[in-house]
């Protein structure tokens, strides 16, 4: 038999409601765990893809980029 697992400091309204999680997606308790341990990774992973990327412009191109927008806005009678 396998030893009995508890996980410290989850108070009983937290853990039912991961029981009633696993049972509305019929999963384990486990395997739910699991999973939100992978959703949890996956979204820190697409921030830190799309805040750490290799540049696609130089500064130089950057800059040129905000100036055309800017001369566009001023056109267009928006905000600068």
């Amino acid at each position: 038999m396998e030893p009995v697992r508890t996980i410290k400091n989850v108070d009983g309204e937290t853990w039912n409601e991961l029981k009633m999680i696993s049972k509305r997606n019929k999963m384990n308790i486990g395997k739910t765990i699991r999973l939100m341990i992978h959703d949890y990774r996956n979204k820190n992973n697409f921030w830190n893809k799309v805040l750490n990327h290799k540049r696609i412009l130089s500064d130089a191109e950057a800059e040129s980029i905000t100036e055309i927008i800017k001369e566009s806005r001023k056109e267009k009678g928006f905000r600068e």
